[in-house]
Parts: C-alpha cells; sequence; structure tokens
C-alpha cells in the first residue's frame, strides 16, 4: 500500500514538474524580455519544475545563500535556481528596448549618386512621420521598439526626378543601417515641328528620334513624346522614301522646325 502510495506521488510530482518546465518554456518563448515581476514569476515557476524533478533523484545538496537561507535537496534546488540572475537579459540589446536605424537613399544601383534633398513619408507600428532627408543622404528612425521586428515599416520617398512609389522594409533582426536605391523617374516631352527637304515639306517622311519612330503628314508635319527632359541631348534622323537624310546630335526643344 505504502508503495502503491509512493508510486503515485512519484508520478504526480513528474507530471506537475513537467507542466511547470513546459510552463517556462512556453513563458520565454512568449515574453523573451520580461519585466522585473514577470521575470521574477518566471524564476519562481522555473525553481518549482527542476526542483520537482531533482527530489526524483539520488543524491544531496546543499546550499546556503548570503547567510539567510540554508537548505537541502530537493529545497536546494529550488532555492538555486531562484536566486541565480543570470546576465543573458540585461546583456540582451532586444532587452533594452529600443534602437536607431539609418536608412540611406541611392539614385543609382552602382550607389554612386546620393539623393541628399527631399523628405519621406515613414510609418512604423501605424504611426506617420515626414523625415526630412540630411545631406548625407540619410534619414534616421530613432527610438524603435524591437516589437517592429518582422513587421513591415512603410517608406515613401518624396525626392525630385525620382518615382514616389511606397516601399515595404522588414526587419529580422537589429540593424543599425540600410541602403535603399530609388528608381529615376524618365520624364516624357512632346517634340513637335516641321521639317522642309528641299524647300517643300517633308512627305512622306520618317522622323527617328532616339529610336522611337513617328511619321510626317502631307504638310511635314510630326509630333512625337520623346522620353527624356527638355535642353538634353538626344539623335535625331530624318528619312525620305527610305533614305536617310539627316542625322544629328541635339538639344531637345518642344517646338522643331528645321529646312534641309
Amino acid at each position: 500500500m505504502a508503495n502503491q502510495t509512493s508510486s503515485k506521488n512519484t508520478s504526480l510530482l513528474i507530471t506537475l514538474s513537467s507542466v511547470f518546465l513546459i510552463g517556462s518554456i512556453a513563458i520565454i518563448s512568449i515574453i523573451p524580455c520580461p519585466s522585473e515581476p514577470q521575470f521574477i514569476f518566471y524564476k519562481v515557476v522555473l525553481a518549482l519544475a527542476i526542483a520537482g524533478m531533482a527530489s526524483i533523484l539520488p543524491g544531496f545538496m546543499l546550499v546556503k545563500y548570503k547567510n539567510f537561507v540554508s537548505a537541502g535537496e530537493a529545497l536546494a534546488v529550488f532555492v538555486f535556481v531562484l536566486t541565480f540572475n543570470p546576465a543573458l537579459i540585461a546583456n540582451n540589446p532586444r532587452c533594452k528596448g529600443f534602437f536607431n536605424l539609418n536608412i540611406q537613399f541611392y539614385g543609382d544601383s552602382a550607389k554612386g549618386i546620393i539623393l541628399k534633398s527631399g523628405e519621406v513619408k515613414v510609418v512604423v507600428n501605424g504611426r506617420t512621420q515626414i523625415i526630412p532627408i540630411q545631406p548625407d543622404g540619410k534619414i534616421t528612425l530613432e527610438d524603435i521598439t524591437y516589437d517592429i521586428l518582422r513587421k513591415p515599416i512603410l517608406l515613401t520617398p518624396q525626392i525630385e526626378d525620382y518615382h514616389p512609389d511606397q516601399r515595404t522594409i522588414i526587419l529580422e533582426d537589429q540593424a543599425s543601417s540600410i541602403d535603399l536605391v530609388l528608381d529615376p523617374v524618365v520624364p516624357e516631352v512632346k517634340v513637335e515641328g516641321i521639317i522642309f527637304y528641299r524647300g517643300k515639306p517633308l512627305m512622306p517622311g520618317i522622323i527617328v528620334i532616339d529610336g522611337q519612330n513617328s511619321r510626317t503628314d502631307e504638310y511635314g508635319n510630326f509630333s512625337q513624346i520623346v522620353h527624356s527632359k527638355e535642353g538634353s541631348n538626344m539623335n535625331f534622323r530624318f528619312f525620305y522614301k527610305g533614305v536617310p537624310i539627316f542625322n544629328s546630335t541635339e538639344v531637345v526643344t518642344v517646338q522643331k522646325k528645321r529646312y534641309i
């Protein structure tokens, strides 16, 4: 009868210890950076679990703590775990609460063009702010909490001559800086005019401006949208009956009137 009772007590002890141990693992997984009261509760649960397991094992352990506590066997294990204060949490940067993130903006994939003006709309954890770009091409997101990890940070750059497409950053771990390359906007200019060939309107004629074709009408008029800034250099080629009659690199202007 005594053996059955002892066996039942041992089984109950193992069960309770296992529950406490699983609970400890669950707590530290859900709250990796506990507050001081949470950490004390976690240590009590863990100490109970380990002491329960230790009470089943043979042997003896004696613990004295600051001349106030003297305990042996399972109680000694309980006291040891309860009074153990690891520095892992204190030294864990995630448990410090905040970090800063620098974002560097470039205007080309080679990262040779640093964008030094403009501003960026930033949404972090539902909070929106407008941050100006510094002369070194950076913005700084200050005091970001660690709960932003694996969550989206939304960036909408507002920089002249670059696409204002929204960018999404997801940090898997703490980072002090990241680089962001923006896509330049290729502007459109409508080039139109009249082409004269040997004193008469060029008809029918083909106008090729940097590889983009258009045709003249019966009066020599042409109109074409080109992807370039006004004032930049582009190649103009004119054809009459399939024969090239003019080839030149010129500055793009909105209006063209050419005599050949």
